[in-house]
């Protein structure tokens, strides 16, 4: 195709272009002053055309409308093509032959069995292309049209074997220049992203364009891009944003962008094969293993995110506890199996007990300290009563960073009750596992190495885009084990595609695998450790200085240490009752959030509504934190004067 023309669909600005263009190409062909032209095709063409089904597509070359081609439908399978014409400067230069092509493509999307034509024994040229394209000569009925301007009738007959086709694009050229802008496009979004609001709300216009009907036609890609730019762009949930604190999400980076790009484009699955990927993947779990003290010889495999890597982490440790589940299921356990956390366990190891069939109500919440971290006295004295009374305690869970506000277990103390009391000990790190790679957390964090698994998300406080997490598991055989179930047509083979290293589905739920070890194994080869390391320091650094920000004000308290990253903290007058400072914060909150200030999330500690400020985001400086602290005073004084 020529590489300065795109075939979009019609739109009402073209309309004046399609009346002058076809006028001049008919005053060209046909000078018969009895001929009329349709004038009301030309002037109302969506009432005449599109309204009744049928299509109009335009070729743009080099931002000007180049030319033509209407379809519209003469039967129940069948479609006329019909109003195609190009302006004289552009012919000779495929246009006429891409419109044909694309209209035809519409046609066969909108299940046409026959596409016909009317033309004239004096346009060779276009009864040539119309030829070229499978068109063939049929008997003309008297009266159709006038002589003067058709004299013959064609048509192509499609069926579902008559034209092979893929859904790659017909101009990769057109492709090519569409990726490169989009690629311009999100680098300028990214590269300014702290100029706009922290966040919008969807318009209801925008939420009413994204409720549309199942769509049965083709669309040109470039118009489909332009959706995503006014519809879906604009209100992105915006976890890149300087201000963005809300829960624990990391921002991404460009680089990790241009990454998935790339794992998108050789589209591999790892579930099984001899082939570069599963090595990258298997490269990124060594790496996880010396990033977390964890042995050579122990497994692992990236996850969607640390809810799946906990749940693949407590089906290890239940089949580890009693084998014959696996097989026999939870009817050969000769109790009930418990499991056991704090109270700030993540929400996601309850569901995960009910996947595992455990049951959510038999996992054990044990009482936390002032600190919020878990008491391993209560939790020994909660291991033996269970045990005298008949139950099956098979896991203990410690927090590496709690949701709430960040705390972390003593993780060496849990591991020595773990090995003293026979139980699986899988340390949760979805993000406060991370400050491992720094020494003046190593002590803070020890235990982690002595766990049977680590979960832990490379997308939140290694800023990897979404979505990849990880589990390590001690026991390779074990993880193994616990999910490997052999079948003819996954057996690994000793050479041929089927090669290479043992199947990634052997250790996880997941048959399709995609490669989200690539933006890991990429960025962690670009940014190397120590950068890490710098960033990770960094973050707490900023909840230090915001905790200080707080305790001077005499507005603002505190609710909970800022242990690692996490701060909580609402506005306090002090002279409002509890329930009435609730409302306050909440409603001060969603103020800061639509007002586009900043996204700080929420929590309730001892019944306290806390604004919480989670902080795993490298485009943070102490500026944005003076913006917030100098924002909730300002809101939180207006809202009680």
């Amino acid at each position: 195709m020529h590489p300065k023309f795109q075939i979009i669909d019609f739109r009402p600005e073209h309309q004046a272009s399609f009346r002058q263009i076809y006028r001049d190409w008919f005053n060209a062909h046909f000078r018969m002053p009895t001929e009329p032209v349709d004038d009301f095709v030309l002037d109302h063409p969506e009432q005449a055309i599109l309204e009744k089904g049928g299509a109009i597509l335009v070729a743009v070359e080099d931002g000007e409308v180049a030319g033509f081609v209407a379809l519209k439908q003469a039967g129940s399978a069948e479609w006329e093509l019909t109003k195609m014409a190009v302006r004289a400067e552009s012919r000779g230069k495929g246009l006429g032959r891409a419109l044909c092509k694309a209209i035809l493509d519409k046609a066969a999307a909108r299940g046409a069995s026959r596409v016909t034509l009317y033309s004239h024994n004096s346009l060779e040229a276009a009864l040539k292309l119309y030829r070229k394209l499978g068109f063939t000569e049929v008997g003309l009925a008297d009266g159709h049209y006038s002589s003067f301007r058709c004299n013959i009738k064609m048509e192509k007959i499609l069926t579902d074997g008559d034209d092979e086709t893929s859904l790659d694009p017909e101009s990769w050229s057109q492709m090519r220049r569409l990726g490169h802008r989009m690629v311009d496009d999100m680098m300028d979004y990214l590269q300014s992203i702290g100029d706009r609001p922290a966040w919008n709300a969807p318009a209801g216009d925008a939420i009413k364009q994204l409720n549309r009907p199942l769509p049965l036609q083709p669309s040109d890609p470039t118009a489909v891009y332009e959706d995503f730019l006014t519809g879906v762009l604009p209100y992105n949930k915006n976890n890149i944003h300087p201000r963005f604190w809300s829960w624990v999400e990391g921002g991404g980076t460009p680089f990790g962008m241009l990454a998935d790009m790339l794992a998108s484009g050789m589209n591999a699955n790892l579930a099984i094969g001899n082939h570069a990927p599963v090595y990258v993947e298997r490269q990124v779990i060594e790496w996880s293993k010396e990033i977390f003290g964890f042995p050579p010889s122990s497994g692992g495999v990236l996850t969607s995110g640390a809810s799946m890597a906990n749940i693949t982490a407590l089906v290890v440790a239940r089949n580890h506890a009693l084998g014959a589940i696996k097989e026999k299921g939870l009817r050969a356990a000769p109790a009930q199996l418990l499991l056991y956390g704090s109270g700030e366990t993540h929400n996601c190891v309850l569901k995960g007990a009910s996947v595992i069939g455990i049951g959510s109500d038999n996992f054990r919440k044990v009482p936390v300290d002032a600190d919020y971290r878990i008491r391993p006295d209560i939790l020994l004295d909660m291991i033996h009563e269970d045990r005298e009374a008949g139950y099956l305690p098979f896991c203990l869970i410690g927090n590496a960073g709690t949701v709430n506000t960040g705390a972390i277990d003593d993780l060496g103390r849990l591991a020595a009750i773990a090995r003293q009391e026979n139980v699986w000990f899988h340390v949760d790190g979805a993000f406060g596992a991370v400050p491992k790679i720094l020494p003046e957390f190593d002590a803070i964090l020890k235990g982690i190495e002595l766990a049977d698994s680590l979960s832990f998300d490379f997308h939140k406080w290694f800023y990897v885009n979404y979505e990849v997490g990880a589990v390590l598991i001690r026991d390779a055989a074990a993880h193994r084990e616990a999910f490997s179930t052999p079948v003819s047509y996954l057996a690994a083979h000793a050479r041929g595609l089927a090669g290479g290293p043992d199947p990634l589905s052997n250790y996880g739920m997941e048959l399709s695998k995609g490669f989200r070890a690539l933006k890991v194994w990429m960025l962690l080869k670009h940014h190397g450790i120590r950068r890490y390391e710098h960033q990770v320091r960094q973050n707490i650094r900023q909840a230090q200085y915001l905790s200080g920000l707080i305790a001077s004000s005499a507005e603002l308290e505190l609710l909970a240490p800022a242990s690692l990253n996490i701060v909580c903290y609402r506005f306090n007058p002090g002279n409002l009752d509890g329930q009435v400072l609730n409302r306050l914060n909440k409603e001060l909150l969603q103020q800061l959030q639509e007002q586009g200030i900043a996204t700080p999330s929420y929590t309730t500690l001892n019944g306290r509504y806390a604004i919480r400020v989670a902080i795993t985001n490298h485009r943070s400086t102490r500026h944005d934190f003076d913006i917030l602290v100098e924002s909730t005073l300002r809101l939180g004084r207006a809202l009680t004067a």
